[in-house]
């Protein structure tokens, strides 16, 4: 990476993660271009990136074709055919239906980093940008949390309304800490990264620090976001990768008798915990309910508009079709169904892609071990939260431009974990 690279990168990071809810932007206009969900400035400053680089560095960057190329092709004519028939059918305009849609393009910077990001080094420097915005924001969070709760004080500020709403009325409360959802795509996301870095032994940090990143990380996440699926997953993949050193250590014979030994009672301790932590309050059961219940409504209103589904109608004119006829549902509730729910069987074709292209990635990967982590993790969220959303959609074309990297030679090194990739 060169300057420009991590200049931008830091850029992006900061419009991502809300400028760590330092300004007031909820109470402001620029909530319409920056937010949780608004990601327009994000997208207009990845096309002044790729702007910038295409006039100044285009010479630098390979044009050889990449695993995902046609995927994201397909996905974006796939968006501007349902945008121009949404814009059509429900008699919107279309500047106004592509508001609805323009968060799909934010996909574009995969074709730069998947290009650029080409070795070990590169990705550790961008998972060192990702580690000390994960600290940073999970720190914060947690004091905001834990003030707020026991002081009434609000310090920063709640951009999100999700955040706003349920930390100023104390809904979700473990062990003192009001829950504060918003960052925990981005804290998840960047654990991941370090985790894999770690394993890989390229830690961006010394493994102490590393650990101790992760656990703050990790302290967000279970007292804070209270979000069940990034808890049990980050807790799957930290189990996968303590198996890891021990069975380097200790061989797989005693790492199986360890993990047979130990599984029954973490098991019920892990039971216990997650059970009052995350299943006590109805609240959060009736919110499954309600999950449930979206579910069957977007697919049973899969053939809506025949090819496509319910489209980019806009939620203003059309609440009922795009929230259910109480208006308690949302696409990004429902995980990969909120995508099918907008695209129909257009959205079900670039899954089949999208699956194909990820097999493909596997089977040329230099370091499966790494890549059957990241699969894992992209399939376990999307039962409940998808990439494709607007909220996550900034992490996609880095998850897949990683996978990318891991077909290439560059990323089997002698010094990475000779247990940790198929190929030697």
């Amino acid at each position: 990476m060169n300057n420009l690279d991590r200049f931008f990168l830091f850029i992006f990071l900061c419009i991502q993660v809300n400028f760590f809810d330092f300004i007031d932007i909820r109470n402001t206009s620029l909530n319409n271009f920056s937010s949780y969900a608004q990601k327009k400035l994000l997208l207009a400053t990845i096309l002044l990136y790729l702007f910038i680089r295409f006039v100044f560095f285009n010479h630098r960057i390979s044009l050889k074709k990449k695993s995902f190329d046609f995927f994201i092709v397909f996905l974006f004519l796939s968006v501007i055919i349902v945008t121009f028939a949404s814009s059509a059918k429900f008699q919107q305009g279309i500047f106004q239906t592509f508001l609805m849609s323009y968060f799909f393009f934010v996909l574009i910077l995969f074709f730069p980093y998947s290009r650029i990001l080409n070795n070990w080094a590169d990705w550790v420097e961008v998972t060192r940008y990702f580690a000390i915005f994960s600290f940073v924001l999970s720190l914060t969070k947690l004091l905001q949390s834990f003030v707020l709760a026991h002081m009434h004080i609000q310090l920063f500020h709640l951009n999100t309304l999700l955040d706003y709403n349920t930390a100023i009325q104390l809904k979700y409360m473990v062990f003192g800490f009001t829950r504060i959802p918003s960052a925990t795509d981005f804290v998840f996301f960047s654990s991941c990264l370090i985790l894999i870095c770690t394993i890989a032994n390229k830690a961006p940090f010394s493994k102490k620090i590393c650990y101790f990143l992760l656990g703050v990380n990790f302290l967000y996440l279970l007292l804070v976001g209270q979000t069940r699926s990034y808890i049990v997953l980050l807790m799957a993949v930290i189990i996968l990768y303590v198996l890891m050193l021990l069975e380097k250590r200790y061989g797989l014979t005693m790492t199986i008798f360890i993990s047979v030994c130990a599984a029954l009672p973490a098991f019920i301790i892990l039971s216990i915990v997650l059970n009052k932590i995350l299943f006590g309050n109805s609240d959060r059961v009736i919110s499954l309910s309600i999950r449930s219940l979206a579910i069957q409504y977007y697919l049973n209103n899969i053939n809506l508009n025949g090819w496509y589904a319910i489209g980019f109608a806009r939620d203003d004119l059309f609440g009922t079709i795009v929230h259910g006829p109480t208006l308690n549902y949302n696409f990004d509730d429902v995980g990969i169904v909120g995508f099918v729910g907008r695209l129909g069987y257009l959205g079900i074709a670039n899954l089949i892609v999208y699956l194909l292209s990820l097999v493909t990635v596997f089977f040329k990967s230099k370091v499966k071990s790494l890549t059957v982590m990241i699969l894992t993790v992209s399939f376990g969220t999307s039962a409940s939260v998808s990439y494709f959303d607007p909220q996550r959609i900034f992490y996609l074309p880095i998850l897949l431009a990683l996978l990318v990297f891991f077909t290439s030679s560059n990323s089997k090194e002698e010094n990475v974990l000779s247990d940790v990739g198929g190929n030697k």
